[in-house]
Parts: C-alpha cells; sequence; structure tokens
C-alpha cells in the first residue's frame, strides 16, 4: 500500500525537466482525490484514501475538500469510522477541541477562555528546526496582529515539563514575548489535543474563530508572499467571526 501511494504522489509530481527553474507542482488534494477514485476500487482504494489524508495533513496541504469527500465515500468498516473522526474533527466549521492545559506557571489554560477572539495555536518540540524556522516567520503575522482581536498560542508535544521550560521557552527560539504558551502535561503524542487532530509532524497551525469553531486545521506556513497572503485572510475571516 505505501508504495501504490508513492507511485501515485511520484506520478502527481511532475517536473518541468529541461527548464532553469525546474520546480516540483505541489500535490493538490483535488488531484489525489480524482486519482486514487479513477485508478483504485474496493477495500485497496479505502486504504489508500485514508494513507492520502494522512499525507495531506503530514505536509499541511490543503484537505478540507478532501475529507469530505472521503468521509462520504469510504464505507467499510474500520475505515469509515477512522475517514468520519478526520473529518469531524478537522473539518472546517467543525468545533474545535475543547483544550484545558497548563502553562508555564502550572496554571491551567482553556480554549473557552478565548471565547469572543480568534485563536492561532502553534504545536511545536524542543529541537524540531521546522519549529524554529515558523517562529521567525510568524513573527511579523503575530506583530501585524499585536491590537486585534487574536490570540496566539504555543502548544509544546515535549514530555518533560523542565526541558520545555530551560530548553524551550528560555531559549527564545520557539515562542514569543507575549505569546500563551502551554504544554501537553508530559503526555507527548498521547495528549487527547494531539490524537484529536490525528498531528504527526512539526510545526502545525490550527486558525480558531471566535465561536470556538475551526477556520482551518492545516493553514499555510508563511513561507512566501502568497502563503502569507492566505494566512492573514484565514486569520482574518477568524477575526471576522467565521
Amino acid at each position: 500500500m505505501d508504495y501504490l501511494l508513492f507511485k501515485e504522489l511520484f506520478l502527481i509530481k511532475k517536473m518541468a525537466f529541461g527548464t532553469k527553474d525546474s520546480k516540483e507542482i505541489a500535490v493538490t488534494e483535488d488531484e489525489l482525490y480524482r486519482i486514487l477514485t479513477e485508478k483504485y476500487a474496493g477495500r485497496i482504494k479505502e486504504r489508500l484514501l485514508l494513507m492520502g489524508a494522512s499525507y495531506l495533513i503530514r505536509n499541511e496541504l490543503p484537505s478540507e475538500n478532501y475529507l469530505h469527500d472521503i468521509s462520504r465515500d469510504i464505507t467499510t468498516w474500520p475505515y469509515r469510522d477512522l475517514a468520519l473522526s478526520l473529518y469531524a474533527n478537522r473539518g472546517v466549521g467543525k468545533l474545535a477541541y475543547e483544550f484545558s492545559l497548563p502553562d508555564s506557571s502550572g496554571n491551567l489554560v482553556n480554549l473557552a477562555d478565548f471565547h469572543g477572539k480568534a485563536v492561532v495555536v502553534d504545536f511545536w518540540f524542543t529541537g524540531c528546526i521546522p519549529c524554529r524556522n515558523l517562529k521567525k516567520m510568524m513573527e511579523p503575522i503575530i506583530s501585524y496582529y499585536k491590537k486585534k482581536e487574536v490570540v496566539f498560542i504555543t502548544i509544546s508535544v515535549d514530555k518533560s515539563i523542565e526541558f520545555w521550560k530551560e530548553k524551550g521557552i528560555k531559549s527564545g527560539l520557539y515562542t514569543h514575548k507575549g505569546g500563551i504558551d502551554l504544554i501537553t502535561n508530559g503526555q507527548g503524542q498521547n495528549a487527547p489535543i494531539v490524537k484529536h487532530y490525528n498531528l504527526t509532524g512539526y510545526p502545525s497551525l490550527l486558525i480558531i474563530d471566535k465561536k470556538g469553531k475551526l477556520i482551518s486545521a492545516s493553514p499555510p506556513r508563511p513561507s512566501s508572499n502568497d502563503n502569507i497572503a492566505k494566512l492573514k485572510s484565514l486569520i482574518d475571516l477568524a477575526i471576522d467571526g467565521g
């Protein structure tokens, strides 16, 4: 099954050979869904569709339409339960997970505390180089929204709270001054919020609107002007109420 998915992804990622500025074409959720549903059938198709969902989520690619479609198309147990769970937990407009997690002082912070404000969540762990890069990318975004109704929260999946404090927060490499920094209380990858969103790669971003509903479970990282504009539009949508 891994080979079949890898083969299809390889075929989708067409290369513009022979040009000086050859760039790989990104996989889109629509094309991946079309290829898998046209070329495969039965349990093989359903397993590949679920594996495709995992690929999109892990690589922070748009997946909302894909999750909606596979939640409708997959009918065989246990694949259907998994597809429905992914769609229910990561679909646009779904209620966000009501977390209650400690900050560096041991105080519990709840999602409900921020009702009436947009919330941007950054999942990370100490030692994660892409997490450091995202922190730098997010600095101008956070500065831009400084006086607006939005809260920026980081949630670490470090297992050691002391390690998180000493090597993570105090280093200044992963978090921002004035931000709200939380940890999964030593549960790491086994934390309910991590399982709820099926997080398999870091960093991962979430955007939640003022009513506690998901605007996006796979927003783009602000690594280019185009992605910055897309991310800002999603945050604006969350501020406006979804």
